[in-house]
Formats: structure tokens, C-alpha cells, sequence
């Protein structure tokens, strides 16, 4: 959904959109309007091994949740201590030198803000960084 001058986006249940030319919102049985905040959200997503995990770095997001309210001032600190916690899915780089264990799977946006998502145990081979995912098969 790319809309640059428009303020949101409407579906009707005949499945088809249009959009908006600035009009009103109102009640309609079956459809959904898409609004669009704010300013463009510009995405960077990086990838880095550490502790044996492969985390996915994604910005500017933040985790919805917080773990704990425990404050760690270093990024490998914090990610060793989410690394030994199955409950954690990784950590949000809240500042300088303010990092926060993260739970649940949910993010929001956050201005200048940090994500570090923890995925499974990765090895190397060949040249290659491996992560095994659990309960999951080739077919």
C-alpha cells in the first residue's frame, strides 16, 4: 500500500480499494479503511551473530513489551543476558547505553530506536552461518 498524497487507503467487500481524496471517515458495514501516520517509516535491517544466536537488527523499531525494567548500558550485555533467558526474544536499543530485554513478538516504530531479534542457535560451515529452527522439516 503506497499512498503518498493520500491520507488512508479504503477496502470494500467487493475487494476493491481506492483512495481517499481527503474526505471524512464514517461507518460502513464492510469495509476497512488503512490509515496512514505519520511520517515515512525509513526500515535498515542487519544480521549479526553472538552467544551462539543469529539476531536479526531491524530499525527504527522497538519491542512493544519489555521483559524486565532492568537497564543494561552495553549492547553485548544485554544480549548475553537475553541469550541465557528463553523467555527473551531480544533487546530494543532505548538510547545511549540503554538497552532493555524485549518479550513477545509485537514491535512498534520508534524514533532513532532499535531492535535486536533473537533467532536460533547459529553455527558455522563451509564458509556459512547456519540457524537451526525447531519443529520444522524439508519437504
Amino acid at each position: 500500500m503506497s499512498c503518498y498524497r493520500c491520507m488512508w487507503r479504503c477496502h470494500q467487500a467487493s475487494s476493491k480499494y481506492y483512495l481517499n481524496n481527503y474526505h471524512t471517515l464514517a461507518s460502513s458495514s464492510g469495509t476497512s479503511v488503512y490509515i496512514k501516520g505519520g511520517e515515512k517509516i525509513e526500515q535498515v535491517t542487519v544480521y549479526l551473530s553472538y552467544k551462539s544466536y543469529t539476531w536479526k537488527m531491524r530499525s527504527p523499531w522497538q519491542f512493544a513489551a519489555k521483559l524486565t525494567t532492568k537497564k543494561y548500558t552495553s549492547r553485548n550485555a544485554a544480549l548475553k543476558a537475553c541469550a541465557s533467558n528463553a523467555k527473551c526474544m531480544g533487546i530494543s536499543k532505548a538510547g545511549s547505553k540503554e538497552y532493555y530485554l524485549g518479550k513477545g513478538t509485537a514491535y512498534k516504530p520508534g524514533k532513532g530506536m532499535k531492535i535486536f531479534i533473537k533467532y536460533g542457535a547459529m553455527s558455522t560451515y563451509g564458509g556459512y552461518s547456519w540457524t537451526s529452527k525447531s519443529d520444522y522439516t524439508l519437504r
